[in-house]
């Protein structure tokens, strides 16, 4: 008898079970061969999906389908029926053909009926990682039968919104049921607010794609058409690009939104979107495990869902936010190695972080923070017994050690090179300029200079002037009064610590060392204060700020009544005027300054618009190279087929910051010839004082804007 029966929605997966108990009462799903329906229900369901032929998932699918039309499945123990399992299919069919169609109508179960969004997000984000291990594992049915199940995703699209329009029962209520669990509301709120902060005004603030934004949905299309990058490389581990070699997963992970909604905005910043979502519960979770409560954990929640931090990258195509929920999906899954001592964790913890070293450059830091850690582990403690198990993480460990560096070896570090501090030229013209003052080498040398100006890079980070008033010095990702965080957040950040401290808590170490670290990302390299190099902050920063704000509420329930009403009543105020002042700039002020318009490299889109409806009638386009990377937005906006641009770019020398242009394509050219005369049946773009000296011949200016701003001027010979 397989009795009582469960579902639960695991590691992006539909997965089903056997239930602890025996008892009359709900169950998952009505077994297919002991099972009774009311005809007229089964009609009303329509019956089993031949889809899932020739077996397995059938019985799931439709009992499914009953609850979320507002039906329940009940098991009754007095009943018993015996089935001899499988001996018809295991008599038919080899062992892996049943793994291939099993798994194959696993996806098809859950593509055809999860529609929750934050399920379907789970799902996306760990297909890479599932196809991943079960490689590994030698899965081949999982791998086989995912590649069977895309066949059917034309007529699963079609279920889907037949489904959409009949469904009563939401997913989560549906396996809430089940359980008889409530469902977290709380964190559904936090989750919502996170989804409508990421898309409110979504076209809008940005409105414009930059270049490395570009370039990364560019590779994707490249990717999805080839299996080669824009510059004609087999499935590589960076991306040349602008020959700053960016990391790839960003744009690999992108492509089935490529492939289902092509190559826009849209398909483009949506990995962004789920990941800055999937950032809330995951932060939640993190400090309900370094605390072990749930309280701090609310408020953490609450926080990272209203925080500009989280959004002002995550509403645009930046590869530090998906690098960011790695980090943190594997620093949570070291809190639980360290807690439970499973090594399991231990092994999700390195996937995580190794996935993440192949998202964004900074995330080596933290890289050598976990490995360093489980390595301490092992070393002190001697819990893991099995020396096969103890072997296995130790190679684990000096793979995901090795692996990054040794691409980094491999393809070289350039734009990296370029940013660390040391090799700017202002650094060694400082240096001068104290030697010629005072030459004293004791004093004044490389050394001296170089811990000097890196604790106060260091300290820069952790200041309010970042923090609270001015965030990031690029436009493209700050501007002046908009704070990363409150001053209320700032303030319980240090008293948090005290109470960490104080509390002696378990975890203390895993945090403080989490936060120590988390500067040096952008403290060693030439540029101001950056949001995108010290975005895992938000953290521990979190961490701190909730922990504190939960005991000083603990220690003012001490006081009298009206105290304490005073004093949260002042601090949710605060927070109020400074969050919706943060808010107010981003929204409704940030997008409109002609400054970050400009930095964002608005007017490409329009441009592309021009160029495909002349293009037919011109002989050449000549286009400036002066704001930014021209040719990644032609690429991108045309859709231009990359096996045929493969053979046709040539690239520039590297400038001073390591960066190569793409002299020409097509009928391209990113150099304006120089002279006052226009060759014949030629379009002239650039921006206005690139027309001062030229000879127009009666033709009309044409002008590109975004907004009020004037970006390009167009001159058709």
């Amino acid at each position: 008898m397989l009795g009582k029966s469960i579902i639960t929605f695991a590691r992006g997966l539909v997965l089903h079970a056997r239930a602890g108990n025996a008892q009359k009462g709900i169950t998952a799903w009505a077994n297919g061969g002991s099972c009774i329906f009311r005809a007229d229900y089964l009609r009303r369901l329509h019956a089993f999906d031949t889809m899932y032929s020739p077996f397995y998932w059938e019985d799931i699918d439709l009992s499914y389908r009953a609850y979320s039309q507002g039906f329940k499945i009940i098991f009754y123990p007095e009943y018993i029926v015996e089935h001899a399992r499988e001996s018809t299919i295991a008599t038919y069919f080899p062992t892996q053909h049943v793994s291939h169609i099993a798994y194959r109508n696993q996806f098809l179960f859950t593509w055809a009926n999860i529609t929750d969004m934050s399920l379907t997000i789970s799902f996306l984000l760990w297909l890479p990682i599932n196809l991943l291990l079960m490689s590994i594992k030698g899965e081949t049915g999982f791998i086989g039968g995912f590649f069977s199940a895309l066949k059917y995703i034309p007529s699963l699209i079609k279920r889907r919104s037949v489904k959409l329009s009949q469904q009563r029962v939401s997913d989560a209520q549906i396996f809430c049921i089940i359980f008889m669990k409530k469902i977290n509301l709380f964190l559904l709120v936090c989750i919502v607010i996170a989804i409508f902060m990421n898309f409110y005004k979504y076209s809008q603030v940005p409105g414009c794609l930059n270049a490395d934004e570009a370039a990364f949905g560019y590779n994707a299309f490249a990717l999805l058409k080839t299996m080669r990058d824009e510059h004609g490389a087999f499935l590589p581990l960076r991306l040349l690009s602008f020959n700053d070699l960016k990391l790839p997963l960003y744009s690999y992970l992108s492509i089935p939104f490529t492939a289902l909604f092509g190559l826009n905005m849209f398909s483009t910043r949506l990995l962004s979107n789920i990941a800055g979502v999937l950032l809330i519960p995951v932060i939640y979770l993190i400090v309900k495990e370094l605390f072990n409560d749930k309280k701090p954990a609310y408020v953490a929640a609450f926080l990272a869902a209203i925080s500009p931090w989280i959004y002002i990258l995550s509403r645009h195509a930046h590869e530090t936010v998906l690098s960011t929920l790695f980090i943190a999906l594997s620093l949570l899954m070291l809190v639980r190695f360290l807690a439970s001592e499973k090594i399991k964790h231990a092994y999700y913890s390195l996937l995580f972080i190794f996935l993440s070293s192949f998202a964004y450059h900074s995330a080596r830091i933290y890289l050598m923070l976990i490995v360093g850690f489980i390595a301490a582990y092992l070393l002190k403690k001697n819990t893991i017994r099995s020396l096969g198990a103890r072997v296995s993480l130790v190679v684990a460990l000096l793979i995901v050690l090795a692996v990054p560096f040794l691409t980094d070896y491999i393809y070289g570090t350039n734009r990296v090179n370029n940013l660390v501090f040391t090799s700017n030229d202002g650094f060694q013209l400082k240096l001068d300029e104290f030697l010629r003052e005072d030459f004293n080498r004791v004093t004044h040398n490389k050394g001296t200079e170089f811990i000097k100006e890196l604790s106060l890079r260091y300290l820069a980070q952790l200041s309010p002037e970042f923090l609270v008033i001015n965030g990031d010095a690029n436009p493209r990702f700050g501007m002046s009064w908009l704070g990363l965080i409150t001053p209320i957040e700032y303030l319980f950040i240090f008293i948090g610590m005290y109470f960490v401290v104080k509390n002696k808590e378990p975890s203390r170490y895993v945090i403080f060392a989490f936060f120590i670290i988390a500067p040096f990302a952008n403290a060693l390299t030439w540029m101001d204060g950056s949001l995108t190099r010290t975005y895992p902050m938000i953290i521990p920063l979190i961490a701190f700020s909730s922990y504190g704000i939960v005991h000083v509420y603990s220690v003012l329930q001490k006081s009298s009544q009206a105290f304490r009403f005073t004093a949260v009543l002042f601090a949710l105020v605060a927070f109020a005027f400074f969050a919706h002042s943060n808010f107010d700039l981003y929204f409704n002020h940030y997008f409109k300054r002609a400054h970050h318009i400009r930095s964002w490299q608005c007017g490409y889109k329009e441009l592309a618009d021009y160029i495909k409806e002349t293009y037919n009638d011109t002989d050449k386009f000549y286009i400036t190279q002066a704001n930014g990377q021209p040719y990644i937005y032609l690429l991108y906006f045309m859709q231009y087929d990359p096996a045929r641009y493969h053979n046709t770019a040539q690239l520039s020398e590297a400038d001073e910051y390591g960066f190569t242009q793409v002299k020409s394509f097509d009928k391209f050219s990113f150099e304006l010839p120089s002279g006052p005369d226009m060759p014949q049946n030629a379009v002239f773009i650039g921006f206005p004082d690139d027309f001062r000296d030229r000879k127009y011949n009666g033709g009309k200016i044409k002008k590109v804007t975004y907004g009020q701003e004037e970006i390009f001027w167009i001159y058709k010979n």
